[in-house]
């Protein structure tokens, strides 16, 4: 064994602290939703981007306002940020013992933001 690891059990059983709990396992289906959620945020950011820029000037964004519809970074960042808020709530809801409220969180947003696909089906020319 090595000594320095020998010393470290040593000095941590000296003072009666205890090494730290193993590793709980992933909960898959929450990093699904994640997953999902950030897909969905990504393809949505891309997507109004496109409509947004074709040359026939024909498509609008009717949710957010402009000055962020109308940049790449701030798309994305209104994504990321939101993405990052179901995080924290669906964190602070675990913390309170509401697992199953917590990934209702992402499906929430995932039902919200699936309908906004159909960007890829307007003209684009």
């Amino acid at each position: 064994m090595n000594k320095f690891l020998i010393a470290l059990l040593l000095t941590t059983s000296a003072y009666g602290e205890s090494l730290p709990d193993a590793p709980k396992p992933h909960d898959y289906v929450e990093w699904s939703l994640i997953a999902t959620d950030v897909t969905l945020r990504g393809l949505d950011a891309y997507s109004t981007r496109k409509v947004l820029t074709a040359p026939c000037h024909c498509n609008h964004e009717d949710v957010l306002p402009d000055f962020i519809s109308h940049s790449t970074g701030m798309m994305i960042g209104y994504s990321a940020t939101v993405v990052g808020f179901d995080y924290l709530l669906s964190t602070e809801l675990k913390k309170h013992g509401h697992n199953k409220l917590s990934k209702f969180v992402y499906v929430v947003d995932i039902s919200v933001e699936a309908p906004t696909l159909h960007n890829f089906s307007l003209r684009t020319k």
